[in-house]
Order: C-alpha cells, then sequence, then structure tokens
C-alpha cells in the first residue's frame, strides 16, 4: 500500500509534433464512487502485454490529488473478466518528459532547483497522456500528471520548513501544452470543460459489452 500525491492537469495539445513514439500503450476499465476506485490496465510496451489491478481510497487535499492506493499485477483473464462488467474504458498512449527545473517562492523570493542533479536517484517526470481517436490522431485534449512524492524529501532538504509557494511551468514542453486546468478545479465552467472531456475524449464505449 502507498499514499500517491499528484498534480493533474487537463491541457490542449498546442503542436502534435511534439507527442512522437509513445513510451506505452494503455486500455483500462474502472468503476468507480464517491470513496475511490477499482482500475483494471492492460499495459504494452515494444508490443509485450503485462496486466496490473489497481485499489485507488481518495484522501482530501486542497491542491493536489491525493491518493491510498494498492497495486497488484494480474492477468489476462481478470483483465478480460473485468472488462466484460464494464460499460466503458479508457485508451490512451503514455509519453514521458522529465522535470528539469522547479521553479518556487520561498518565504515570498523567487527560488529554483536544478533537478537535475538529483536525476537518477529519484524518478521526477511529467506522464502525458494522449488519447486517440478512432480514425487515427489524438484528440486536442491531454492529461498530464506530476506526482510530488519524489519532490518531498528534496525540498525537505533544499528549503526545510519554510513556507513555499511551487510554480509548476508545462509550457515548455515540446507539444506545446495550453489553456491549462487544474483537475480539482472549483470553476464551474472548467470543471464543464473537464466533465464533457471525460465522456467524449478519454472514454470510448465497450462495444462488446
Amino acid at each position: 500500500m502507498s499514499i500517491e500525491t499528484e498534480i493533474c492537469i487537463y491541457a490542449k495539445i498546442g503542436d502534435f509534433s511534439g507527442l512522437m513514439n509513445p513510451l506505452e500503450s494503455h486500455a483500462q476499465c474502472n468503476l468507480r464512487n464517491d470513496k475511490g476506485s477499482v482500475r483494471v490496465r492492460k499495459i504494452t510496451r515494444g508490443g509485450n502485454s503485462t496486466y496490473e489491478t489497481t485499489v485507488k481510497k481518495k484522501l482530501k487535499d486542497s491542491v493536489s490529488a491525493k491518493n491510498i492506493e494498492i497495486n497488484r499485477p494480474c492477468d489476462e483473464e481478470y483483465y478480460e473478466n473485468f472488462r466484460s462488467i464494464c460499460v466503458d474504458e479508457m485508451v490512451k498512449d503514455r509519453f514521458i518528459f522529465p522535470l528539469r527545473k522547479l521553479s518556487l517562492l520561498v518565504d515570498g523570493q523567487e527560488d529554483e532547483i536544478d533537478l537535475n542533479a538529483y536525476r537518477g536517484s529519484v524518478d521526477i517526470q511529467y506522464e502525458v497522456d494522449a488519447f486517440p481517436k478512432e480514425g487515427g490522431g489524438y484528440h486536442e485534449w491531454c492529461k498530464i500528471d506530476l506526482e510530488l512524492d519524489a519532490l518531498i524529501p528534496i525540498l525537505t532538504k533544499v528549503i526545510g520548513d519554510k513556507d513555499i509557494k511551487l510554480n509548476l511551468k508545462i509550457s515548455h514542453l515540446p507539444f506545446k501544452p495550453k489553456e491549462a486546468i487544474l483537475s480539482n478545479t472549483t470553476d464551474q465552467s472548467q470543471k464543464a470543460i473537464i466533465d464533457k472531456m471525460r465522456d467524449t475524449v478519454m472514454t470510448r464505449v465497450i462495444k462488446d459489452a
């Protein structure tokens, strides 16, 4: 069991040529309620597929998405049986981009941490999910995740117990994301965009369900 803390952002893809050669492809199904979810995922990398199941219990956090997670490997039979009781599924390609510099305010003063110095000892990266269209290419909206757990010991070592404010920049990424929306926004118009995106971009009806 682990506690995962991440920032989740939705954004439009400004330059599709910046998304080439995904690390892996995911096909997953979820059963969820207000307390959390159960997910079964097929992960394909280099023509080989593995399967895993994840139970997520939501924890409240003001900025980030925080969950208690339990991950377990499963097999194709388990995946197909779970999929058979679901109405829709999510299919996506995952791209990885390293986070090299972190901008922040420390006691009101601007500062920057060069994360290249920690490369290899910690894994700090943007996970970008793009959603294929059935006719080819990707939808214009993508999902960007950044797990914060690896950053916490670095911030503690460098900053100590001072008050900080993170400035997370994504505009420099090669696919030039724009019109970014935090997943836990309280703005009703932005929440409506996310809801529509989940229904029309991120998920598709399982035709043989």
